[in-house]
């Protein structure tokens, strides 16, 4: 496995240039598939300071996230400017009273230049700025999220209304760009991949039946802050212990976990804003029952197939039905599936989303679901039961991240009746047996971080995957990934690319 803590003595913070190597990868794309960006201006609001409610407590700041791929701006309230002709990228840092300094930390235009490495010009003097600049058009970042639909953040001011304005072109190639791992970025992956893996092993070495899914909870912050200096972490810690197994999307981590039953942890770390993903699941003692160890061993099938097969040209969608295909035909091994029902009947009747409705994965980088799963020169969503709920739909391409999740599930839900919705025949699933499995097992999911590479894939996150690794594992001994998994094992050398400071 890979340790850093010793690395992390002070924390550290990313260097200007590794935003600046962003900008320069966004720019040639912009250009190569923009013909008309001549004489335009690309204009891009942050993230604005919010309060809690109408009080004057401040929520914790997070910068929006194409922002700060650009700029790597860490305040609130910031506008920011590419002259496309030109490539120079300008901050309009906002206007706050000297009187604020008496308060907190501020800094004025010139101190923001040496911090961000780019010219800062206060925003009482925008609008003077793009007057003297008479750009032809103006580009703005507008477009909509393919997993929440809602809409970017992008600049609406009312001086706006003199230029003509361009909201619908920018979006889907700063994207893209943000899909493509150049060096640093890939290096940021590996560091909290690798950090995220480490925090996963420490907490199957301290899990014990009895322990709330809350304290669980705590034991992971706690490490990633102790260690790696994780302010936050990139999405709801999702701890589910027995019948919550089966919960995708659970996070409310109040049950008390219990002797022989499973856990599912879905946990990730975000380091200077890159984010990671990793879910593991395991037996809260320590040792799998012969059930729990049947079920397991169906879905780490799944990933290990699909993780062999990945590479460039491959559609992640395919990889998807190659997971349907094992799931589907184990559990027709254990008799769970009415074995008088044919593979291809199984397939169209959607029975693979009875027991996994989620999809096999997403990009991941600034946001734990990244932009560039679907984009409007990139192949269309499915519509299709189980498939339309994967949120990658794209032919894989070298230095693209992605997870990789299968799970298989035993849903209350479908059980009670929920199965009627998918209009399956009664007798094609032995509910009855499934019943026998949730005694001891609900659910299980096995995620990885990946990278894809010239020739196939590197996974970033190295840890206790098979039954024998894992019990070793909680046990106390020292884990060695022996496997032929694809692996990336380096000793980091943070200092080639990251800023060392006490903090």
């Amino acid at each position: 496995s890979i340790s850093m803590k010793a690395n992390f003595k002070y924390g550290f913070s990313i260097e200007k240039e590794h935003f600046q190597k962003n900008r320069e990868q966004f720019m040639k794309i912009y250009k190569e598939n923009v013909k008309d960006y001549k004489n335009s201006v690309l204009f891009f609001k942050g993230q604005i300071e919010m309060n809690v409610d109408s009080t004057d407590i401040e929520l914790d700041f997070k910068q929006e996230s194409f922002f700060y791929y650009l700029f790597g701006v860490t305040e609130p309230d910031f506008y920011a400017a590419i002259d496309i002709e030109k490539e120079e990228a300008i901050l309009f840092a906002p206007d706050i009273p000297s009187v604020y300094k008496v308060w907190m930390i501020i800094l004025d235009e010139k101190e923001t230049e040496v911090k961000y490495g780019m010219k800062t010009i206060n925003q009482k003097n925008m609008v003077e700025w793009f007057k003297e600049r008479k750009p032809a058009k103006i580009c703005i970042n507008k477009g909509k999220n393919t997993d929440s639909d809602l809409i970017s953040m992008h600049p609406t001011l009312d001086w706006m209304k003199d230029y003509e304005v361009d909201d619908t072109t920018m979006y889907q190639w700063l994207a893209d760009s943000r899909v493509f791992k150049n060096e640093g970025e890939i290096k940021m992956m590996e560091i909290t991949c690798a950090a995220a893996a480490e925090g996963h092993i420490h907490l199957m070495q301290k899990i014990k039946p009895g322990m709330p899914e809350r304290y669980i909870q705590a034991l992971w912050r706690g490490y990633g802050q102790e260690n790696y200096f994780c302010y936050t972490t990139p999405y709801q810690n999702i701890v589910a212990s027995g019948p919550n197994n089966s919960i995708a999307h659970y996070h409310t981590n109040t049950r008390t976990t219990q002797d022989n039953e499973m856990i599912v942890l879905d946990l990730g770390y975000e380091i200077c804003g890159y984010d990671s993903d990793i879910t593991t699941t395991f037996p809260i003692n320590g040792k799998f029952t012969e059930k729990q160890k049947q079920i397991y061993n169906i879905v780490w099938q799944m990933i290990s197939e699909v993780e062999k097969q990945m590479k460039p040209g491959v559609n992640f969608l395919d990889m998807q039905k190659v997971t349907e295909k094992i799931m589907l035909t184990e559990l027709l091994k254990l008799g769970i599936i009415n074995n008088k029902y044919s593979m291809e009947e199984l397939i169209e009747k959607r029975v693979s989303y009875f027991f996994m409705p989620h999809g096999l994965g997403h990009m991941i980088g600034l946001d734990t679901h990244d932009v560039g799963g679907y984009l409007a020169h990139t192949e269309a969503r499915s519509t299709t039961l189980g498939y339309k709920s994967c949120r990658n739909g794209r032919v894989l391409k070298k230095d693209m991240v992605t997870t990789v999740e299968p799970g298989l599930y035993f849903i209350k839900h479908m059980i009670d009746g929920g199965w009627k919705d998918l209009n399956l025949p009664e007798d094609i699933i032995d509910f009855a047996k499934i019943m026998e499995y949730r005694k001891e097992i609900c659910g299980v999911r096995i995620e990885d971080d990946v990278l894809v590479t010239e020739n196939g894939i590197r996974v970033l996150t190295q840890l206790p995957r098979t039954v024998e690794e894992i019990e070793a594992c909680m046990k106390g001994e020292k884990w060695e990934d022996k496997s032929d998994r694809p692996k990336y094992l380096q000793v980091f050398n943070l200092n080639d690319y990251i800023s060392i400071r006490p903090g």
